[in-house]
Protein backbone atom coordinates (compact mmCIF):
# COMPACT_ATOMS: atom_id res chain seq x y z
CA UNK A 1 0.00 0.00 0.00
CA UNK A 2 1.36 3.36 -0.78
CA UNK A 3 0.39 5.80 1.85
CA UNK A 4 -1.16 9.15 1.62
CA UNK A 5 -0.86 12.41 3.17
CA UNK A 6 -4.27 14.90 2.69
CA UNK A 7 -3.54 18.31 3.85
CA UNK A 8 -5.46 21.11 4.13
CA UNK A 9 -7.11 23.85 6.55
CA UNK A 10 -10.62 23.27 5.29
CA UNK A 11 -11.66 19.77 7.83
CA UNK A 12 -14.86 19.32 5.44
CA UNK A 13 -12.78 18.99 2.06
CA UNK A 14 -10.52 16.68 4.18
CA UNK A 15 -13.66 14.66 4.93
CA UNK A 16 -14.78 14.79 1.01
CA UNK A 17 -11.27 13.84 0.27
CA UNK A 18 -11.10 10.79 2.56
CA UNK A 19 -14.47 9.97 1.55
CA UNK A 20 -15.64 10.38 -2.07
CA UNK A 21 -13.01 7.42 -3.78
CA UNK A 22 -12.19 4.01 -1.82
CA UNK A 23 -8.20 4.78 -1.53
CA UNK A 24 -7.65 1.41 -0.91
CA UNK A 25 -8.86 -0.05 -4.75
CA UNK A 26 -6.09 2.34 -5.72
CA UNK A 27 -3.51 0.76 -3.52
CA UNK A 28 -3.20 3.48 -1.28
CA UNK A 29 -4.29 4.14 2.22
CA UNK A 30 -4.11 7.54 4.10
CA UNK A 31 -1.86 7.68 6.41
CA UNK A 32 -2.47 11.35 7.86
CA UNK A 33 -4.66 14.38 7.16
CA UNK A 34 -3.01 17.79 8.23
CA UNK A 35 -4.71 21.19 8.52
CA UNK A 36 -1.30 23.63 8.17
CA UNK A 37 1.96 23.33 6.32
CA UNK A 38 3.98 22.75 9.53
CA UNK A 39 2.84 19.76 10.36
CA UNK A 40 2.42 18.71 7.31
CA UNK A 41 6.21 19.03 6.54
CA UNK A 42 6.64 17.33 9.83
CA UNK A 43 4.56 14.10 8.87
CA UNK A 44 6.20 14.02 5.38
CA UNK A 45 9.49 13.99 7.11
CA UNK A 46 9.31 11.47 9.37
CA UNK A 47 6.62 8.92 7.33
CA UNK A 48 8.01 9.96 4.11
CA UNK A 49 4.40 8.94 2.05
CA UNK A 50 4.54 7.92 -1.71
CA UNK A 51 1.86 10.37 -2.08
CA UNK A 52 1.01 13.86 -0.70
CA UNK A 53 -2.06 15.69 -1.82
CA UNK A 54 -1.25 19.32 -0.42
CA UNK A 55 -3.93 22.76 -0.44
CA UNK A 56 -2.02 25.65 -1.80
CA UNK A 57 -3.71 27.95 0.86
CA UNK A 58 -2.74 26.42 4.64
CA UNK A 59 -1.65 28.29 7.41
CA UNK A 60 1.94 28.51 9.07
CA UNK A 61 3.12 26.81 5.70
CA UNK A 62 2.04 27.01 1.93
CA UNK A 63 1.49 23.94 -0.73
CA UNK A 64 4.33 25.47 -2.47
CA UNK A 65 6.62 25.84 0.90
CA UNK A 66 5.64 22.48 1.89
CA UNK A 67 6.45 21.41 -2.08
CA UNK A 68 9.90 23.23 -1.80
CA UNK A 69 10.64 22.12 1.62
CA UNK A 70 10.38 18.40 0.19
CA UNK A 71 12.57 19.00 -2.74
CA UNK A 72 15.15 20.21 -0.72
CA UNK A 73 15.10 17.63 1.82
CA UNK A 74 15.07 14.80 -1.56
CA UNK A 75 12.01 13.59 0.03
CA UNK A 76 11.03 10.87 -2.54
CA UNK A 77 6.78 12.09 -1.91
CA UNK A 78 5.13 12.87 -5.39
CA UNK A 79 3.42 16.30 -5.07
CA UNK A 80 -0.35 17.00 -6.04
CA UNK A 81 -0.89 20.68 -5.83
CA UNK A 82 -4.92 21.50 -5.19
CA UNK A 83 -5.37 25.26 -5.46
CA UNK A 84 -8.72 27.20 -6.36
CA UNK A 85 -6.17 29.95 -7.51
CA UNK A 86 -6.00 29.07 -11.64
CA UNK A 87 -3.16 32.11 -11.45
CA UNK A 88 -0.02 32.78 -13.12
CA UNK A 89 1.69 33.10 -10.11
CA UNK A 90 0.74 30.01 -9.01
CA UNK A 91 1.61 27.68 -12.09
CA UNK A 92 5.26 29.98 -12.10
CA UNK A 93 6.20 28.95 -8.92
CA UNK A 94 4.75 25.31 -9.31
CA UNK A 95 6.56 24.55 -12.55
CA UNK A 96 9.97 26.17 -11.07
CA UNK A 97 9.44 23.50 -7.84
CA UNK A 98 8.85 20.74 -10.37
CA UNK A 99 5.50 19.35 -8.86
CA UNK A 100 4.14 15.94 -9.99
CA UNK A 101 0.49 17.35 -10.51
CA UNK A 102 -2.18 19.63 -9.94
CA UNK A 103 -6.04 19.99 -9.00
CA UNK A 104 -8.20 22.77 -9.47
CA UNK A 105 -10.99 23.13 -7.17
CA UNK A 106 -13.00 22.62 -7.26
CA UNK A 107 -12.49 18.62 -8.50
CA UNK A 108 -15.12 15.92 -9.18
CA UNK A 109 -14.76 12.79 -8.22
CA UNK A 110 -13.38 11.21 -11.51
CA UNK A 111 -10.76 14.06 -11.63
CA UNK A 112 -9.42 12.66 -8.21
CA UNK A 113 -9.34 9.03 -9.81
CA UNK A 114 -7.62 10.38 -12.36
CA UNK A 115 -4.72 11.90 -10.20
CA UNK A 116 -4.52 9.11 -7.99
CA UNK A 117 -4.45 6.37 -11.17
CA UNK A 118 -1.75 8.71 -12.57
CA UNK A 119 0.62 9.09 -9.64
CA UNK A 120 -0.05 5.20 -8.56
CA UNK A 121 0.55 4.02 -12.21
CA UNK A 122 3.97 6.69 -12.54
CA UNK A 123 4.88 5.06 -8.60
CA UNK A 124 4.68 1.24 -10.04
CA UNK A 125 6.61 2.32 -13.22
CA UNK A 126 9.25 4.13 -11.43
CA UNK A 127 10.03 0.79 -8.90
CA UNK A 128 10.29 -1.09 -11.70
CA UNK A 129 12.73 1.04 -13.82
CA UNK A 130 14.14 0.48 -17.09
CA UNK A 131 12.39 1.30 -19.91
CA UNK A 132 9.55 2.36 -17.91
CA UNK A 133 11.67 5.11 -15.80
CA UNK A 134 11.43 6.91 -19.39
CA UNK A 135 8.26 6.67 -20.24
CA UNK A 136 7.56 8.00 -16.68
CA UNK A 137 9.95 10.35 -17.57
CA UNK A 138 7.77 11.74 -20.68
CA UNK A 139 4.76 12.05 -18.60
CA UNK A 140 5.90 13.90 -16.15
CA UNK A 141 7.61 15.99 -18.56
CA UNK A 142 4.06 16.31 -20.14
CA UNK A 143 2.38 17.32 -16.84
CA UNK A 144 4.94 19.95 -16.68
CA UNK A 145 4.42 21.28 -20.11
CA UNK A 146 0.52 21.14 -19.09
CA UNK A 147 1.05 23.40 -16.16
CA UNK A 148 3.88 25.87 -18.26
CA UNK A 149 1.05 26.34 -20.64
CA UNK A 150 -1.07 27.53 -17.99
CA UNK A 151 1.73 29.97 -16.45
CA UNK A 152 2.03 31.03 -20.42
CA UNK A 153 -2.02 31.60 -20.42
CA UNK A 154 -2.11 33.73 -17.51
CA UNK A 155 0.74 35.71 -18.00
CA UNK A 156 -0.78 36.76 -21.91
CA UNK A 157 -4.37 37.03 -20.53
CA UNK A 158 -2.44 40.01 -18.36
CA UNK A 159 -0.49 41.18 -20.60
CA UNK A 160 -1.74 41.75 -23.74
CA UNK A 161 -2.45 45.05 -23.91
CA UNK A 162 1.66 45.71 -23.74
CA UNK A 163 2.39 46.67 -28.00
CA UNK A 164 6.11 45.67 -26.83
CA UNK A 165 5.07 42.31 -26.39
CA UNK A 166 6.78 39.66 -28.43
CA UNK A 167 8.19 36.55 -27.47
CA UNK A 168 11.63 37.44 -26.51
CA UNK A 169 10.06 39.91 -23.81
CA UNK A 170 7.63 37.60 -22.45
CA UNK A 171 10.96 34.73 -22.38
CA UNK A 172 12.39 37.18 -20.48
CA UNK A 173 9.86 37.91 -17.81
CA UNK A 174 9.18 34.13 -17.05
CA UNK A 175 13.17 33.33 -16.93
CA UNK A 176 13.25 30.69 -19.04
CA UNK A 177 14.74 30.34 -23.07
CA UNK A 178 12.57 31.29 -25.71
CA UNK A 179 12.95 27.89 -27.64
CA UNK A 180 11.98 25.81 -24.36
CA UNK A 181 8.66 28.30 -24.25
CA UNK A 182 7.96 28.24 -27.70
CA UNK A 183 8.23 24.23 -27.89
CA UNK A 184 6.43 23.51 -24.63
CA UNK A 185 3.53 25.79 -25.48
CA UNK A 186 3.06 24.53 -29.47
CA UNK A 187 3.73 20.96 -28.02
CA UNK A 188 0.72 21.34 -25.51
CA UNK A 189 -2.17 23.71 -27.06
CA UNK A 190 -0.65 23.01 -31.19
CA UNK A 191 -0.51 26.97 -31.58
CA UNK A 192 2.13 28.96 -31.07
CA UNK A 193 2.27 31.74 -28.70
CA UNK A 194 1.77 34.74 -30.44
CA UNK A 195 -0.91 33.17 -32.16
CA UNK A 196 -2.59 32.72 -28.90
CA UNK A 197 -1.87 36.26 -27.85
CA UNK A 198 -3.04 37.57 -30.98
CA UNK A 199 -6.49 35.67 -30.05
CA UNK A 200 -6.59 37.24 -27.17
CA UNK A 201 -6.20 40.44 -27.94
CA UNK A 202 -9.13 40.07 -30.58
CA UNK A 203 -11.84 38.58 -28.32
CA UNK A 204 -11.19 41.39 -26.10
CA UNK A 205 -11.53 43.71 -29.28
CA UNK A 206 -14.60 42.04 -29.41
CA UNK A 207 -16.25 42.77 -26.01
CA UNK A 208 -14.73 46.52 -26.41
CA UNK A 209 -16.29 46.51 -29.72
CA UNK A 210 -20.03 45.58 -28.58
CA UNK A 211 -19.46 48.13 -25.12
CA UNK A 212 -19.85 50.91 -27.87
CA UNK A 213 -17.61 53.26 -25.32
CA UNK A 214 -14.20 53.14 -27.42
CA UNK A 215 -13.84 54.07 -30.86
CA UNK A 216 -11.37 51.89 -33.19
CA UNK A 217 -8.24 53.50 -32.36
CA UNK A 218 -8.62 53.34 -28.87
CA UNK A 219 -9.23 49.72 -28.95
CA UNK A 220 -6.58 49.24 -31.04
CA UNK A 221 -4.14 51.26 -28.44
CA UNK A 222 -6.09 49.15 -25.45
CA UNK A 223 -5.15 45.62 -26.57
CA UNK A 224 -1.58 45.75 -27.90
CA UNK A 225 -1.86 47.01 -31.28
CA UNK A 226 0.36 50.80 -32.22
CA UNK A 227 -0.73 50.78 -35.71
CA UNK A 228 -4.91 50.72 -35.62
CA UNK A 229 -4.89 49.77 -39.52
CA UNK A 230 -2.67 46.67 -39.16
CA UNK A 231 -5.54 46.32 -36.48
CA UNK A 232 -8.40 46.65 -38.73
CA UNK A 233 -6.43 44.24 -40.72
CA UNK A 234 -6.05 41.66 -38.84
CA UNK A 235 -9.62 41.64 -37.77
CA UNK A 236 -10.89 41.58 -40.83
CA UNK A 237 -8.68 38.66 -41.82
CA UNK A 238 -9.59 36.71 -39.01
CA UNK A 239 -13.20 37.83 -38.41
CA UNK A 240 -14.51 37.95 -41.51
CA UNK A 241 -15.61 41.97 -41.37
CA UNK A 242 -13.96 44.97 -40.15
CA UNK A 243 -14.47 46.62 -36.83
CA UNK A 244 -17.03 48.61 -37.52
CA UNK A 245 -19.24 46.12 -39.31
CA UNK A 246 -18.55 43.86 -36.00
CA UNK A 247 -19.54 46.21 -33.96
CA UNK A 248 -22.61 47.37 -36.27
CA UNK A 249 -23.56 43.58 -36.50
CA UNK A 250 -23.35 43.32 -32.47
CA UNK A 251 -26.02 45.66 -32.18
Amino acid sequence: MYRVLLADDEPIFLEFMQNIIDWEAFGCQIGACRRDGKSAMSYLEEARPQLAFLDISMPQADGLEVCQFVRERGIETRLIIMTGHDEFSFAYKAIKLGIDDYLLKPFSREELIQSVKKAVAALERHAEGGEERAFDRLEEGSTKYEIMSQAIDEYLRENYARSSLNLTVIAGDMGFESSYLRRVYKFTTGMTIMQRLEEIRITQAKHLLLSGKYQNQEISEMIGFSDPFYFSRRFKQLCGMTPSEYRSAGR
